[in-house]
């Protein structure tokens, strides 16, 4: 019978009742009064109720129960999206929606899942196991596949009695949650490949720059998405990826991405974040980003519900706000399904979804009046298992990564808020070197009682202080007369920090009184190319300004094959004075009187001939610098000819010209 029928029966009946000013009343069999008549209560009106009965086919891995019958022996019943059925097994009732996917309704709820004519039909809990919450089976490991047995509680085969308790009673809410996406990319043009690949970097308070992203599988094929992640985790440099989900989804083709050359862990985590399983799986991939270095990845299969939920718990646990928590989280909901912030989809989406599961998971009644991250912490120690300690490992690894300590130490990261930098480094206890920074020059001291060497290096021009002189260099190539732009900017990268630093592995990281302090320790790479010295051990410490990310010192620990243990500390001085040593060698560079045109002509008489010239102080000696390109010699002439050799001493005060004349060395 369709709906309406019995609609306006029931109107027609209330009518003809009014009319005969009978009185009516439901009876507890669920049968109707005729209206009155003592003589004809012997064969009363029968209404029945919409119902159907079914058994269980069989107990899917999370405990939904998968029933027999098909979506079109509901829909034959009179059933419909949106209505509110009542499930009766054995002497237990839940009234629960009727809907197309678990997701229909909140966490932890019951839902009727039909999706269409010839699908079947599933009884659920989203985020949750019905079988063993309905107390119909338990559920044990064994070894063999899948892996997992269910073992019935009730007699079998178990009936299943499906009642209609309110048409259209979920319709509203079950629209709202209809949210439609594709796997084609041309559908969202209007996306960047990151986007469509739902792949971004946490950038929440508290958390460290590029130390964590989240995305869709970089393997999984089936969502269109893959070649896009995996390209994504490539270009943002992802080290460690914790894939949240099941182990035994391995794809053809995976052994050629990226993400192959990756550190992984398979953590199958399951959709009830409060299941022994899941928490040990959550353990699982904590443990295994503190015992790794960043950058880090985490993913399931779209990147929305278990990466969504993990994502949400470390974003927490670092210290965001639940304004930040929240647009992470829905941005996921944008790129699927263009959900708009202010839309009624979005506000349903938010409170079914997110804010049930961290009221559900931090055990709190209104997660926008917790302190979210004591709140993350308590989870994971008191829920997942983790240790005080480990949950501060754990804070500690996503605050910073090697990758941004390296940024730290370039020039621009330097200078950026700054004018000058002055840097100090001691070895063994000793004044070794002394560098001062700015952005127009860098310089460089380090003593020594017979020759101290002192080099102040512009774009333009080099400056040092050899034997008792001070020597302007300029800088030649075979291909011309250069500067020393590259060369600075080269110093810059090395002056406290080489790019070998990136393969260290990060031992430890604390973050107390404003100062993050991170411990490193030499990577098996690093360690082979340090035993030609016969090291045999390699440790470094990190202080950097919490706030800033401003470096503050380092200091370097190298143990021998021989037990002898060496030390180097570096400290950071910003807005510093001059060195006593820099001030007298600018006295020279910003000279303004008193010069000498200096041209250096390189290549003379041939079609690759260059010349530069400059204004030099007089008094000091002009000397070229040249790169490291070994299969060149150079000579240096002051006539055109390249006849007379070029005595840098012999002239100090008078211009100059030097002439340059480069030839292949043979092997």
């Amino acid at each position: 019978m369709k709906k309406t029928f019995f609609r306006l029966s029931a109107l027609v009946l209330a009518l003809l009742l009014l009319l005969t000013m009978f009185v009516s009343c439901n009876k507890s069999d669920g049968t109707i009064d005729n209206g009155g008549n003592p003589d004809d209560n012997d064969n009363p009106t029968v209404i029945k109720p919409i119902q159907t009965t079914t058994t269980i086919y069989e107990i899917a891995k999370h405990g939904n129960l998968v029933l027999y019958m098909y979506g079109k022996d509901l829909y034959d019943k009179g059933f419909e999206h949106g209505d509110i059925v009542e499930i009766a097994i054995g002497d237990k009732k839940w009234d629960v929606p009727l809907c197309t996917s678990y997701s229909d309704v909140n966490n932890g709820e019951a839902v009727l899942r039909a999706t269409g004519d010839e699908d079947g039909v599933v009884l659920a809990i989203n985020m949750g196991d019905f079988a063993t919450t309905a107390g119909i089976a338990k559920k044990s490991a064994i070894d063999e596949e899948p892996g997992y047995r269910w073992d019935y509680l009730m007699e079998s085969p178990v009936e299943i009695t499906i009642t209609m308790k309110k048409e259209g009673g979920y319709r509203e809410e079950w629209l709202i949650r209809q949210l439609v996406r594709t796997n084609e990319r041309a559908d969202y043009a209007h996306l960047s490949d990151e986007a469509f690949a739902n792949f971004r970097v946490i950038e929440t308070t508290g958390m460290g720059k590029g130390v964590l992203y989240r995305s869709s599988s970089p393997i999984n094929p089936e969502l269109g998405r893959n070649t896009y992640a995996d390209k994504a985790a490539e270009k943002a440099g992802i080290i460690t990826v914790v894939n949240l989900a099941d182990p035994s989804n391995m794809y053809e083709g995976t052994e050629n991405t990226y993400y192959s050359t990756c550190k992984v862990t398979y953590v199958n985590l399951g959709m009830d974040f409060l299941s022994e399983a899941t928490l040990n799986g959550m353990a699982e991939g904590m443990r295994f980003i503190i015992n790794n270095n960043g950058p880090y990845l985490i993913h399931c299969n779209e990147g929305k519900d278990r990466a969504g939920f993990v994502s949400a718990l470390l974003e927490c646990l670092m210290g965001a706000t639940l304004d930040e928590v929240i647009d992470d989280y829905m941005l996921t909901y944008y790129n699927y399904y263009g959900v708009e912030k202010g839309t009624e989809k979005y506000d349903a989406v938010l409170k079914n979804n997110l804010i049930k599961a961290l009221n559900t998971t931090f055990k709190v009644d209104d997660v926008y009046k917790a302190d979210l991250a004591a709140e993350a912490a308590a989870f994971l120690m008191e829920d997942a298992g983790l240790t005080a300690d480990e949950v501060s490992a754990l804070k500690g690894k996503l605050t910073i990564t090697l990758q941004e300590i390296y940024d730290a130490c370039q020039n621009e990261a330097l200078l950026k808020n700054r004018e000058s930098v002055y840097i100090r480094n001691d070895m063994d206890g000793e004044f070794w070197l002394e560098t001062y920074l700015t952005k127009d020059y860098i310089y460089d001291y380090m003593p020594d009682e017979e020759f101290p060497y002192v080099k102040f290096m512009t774009d333009d021009a080099c400056y040092r202080y050899d034997s008792g002189n001070f020597l302007h260099y300029l800088f030649i190539t075979p291909d011309g007369v250069g500067d020393f732009a590259s060369e600075r900017a080269e110093a810059y990268a090395a002056v406290i920090l080489g790019e070998e630093a990136l393969d260290d592995i990060i031992e430890s990281v604390e973050i107390k009184d404003g100062r993050i302090t991170v411990t490193s320790v030499l990577s098996s790479k690093n360690l082979e190319d340090w035993a030609e010295y016969g090291v045999i051990a390699g440790k470094y410490k990190y202080v950097l300004d919490a706030k800033t990310r401003e470096m503050i010192s380092i200091s370097i620990e190298y143990t021998y094959n021989d037990g002898s243990v060496s030390t180097s500390i570096t400290e950071l001085s910003y807005d510093a004075e001059e060195p006593e040593k820099l001030s007298e060698l600018l006295g020279y560079v910003n000279q303004t009187e008193d010069l000498r045109n200096v041209t250096v002509v390189s290549n003379p008489g041939t079609d690759k001939e260059e010349s530069k010239s400059i204004q030099a102080p007089k008094g000091l000696v002009v000397g070229v610098e040249y790169g490291d390109d070994l299969e060149y010699a150079v000579e240096l002439f002051t006539d055109a000819a390249c006849t007379v050799a070029y005595d840098p001493f012999a002239n100090t005060d008078s211009d100059l010209t030097i002439y340059i004349k480069w030839s292949k060395q043979s092997n």
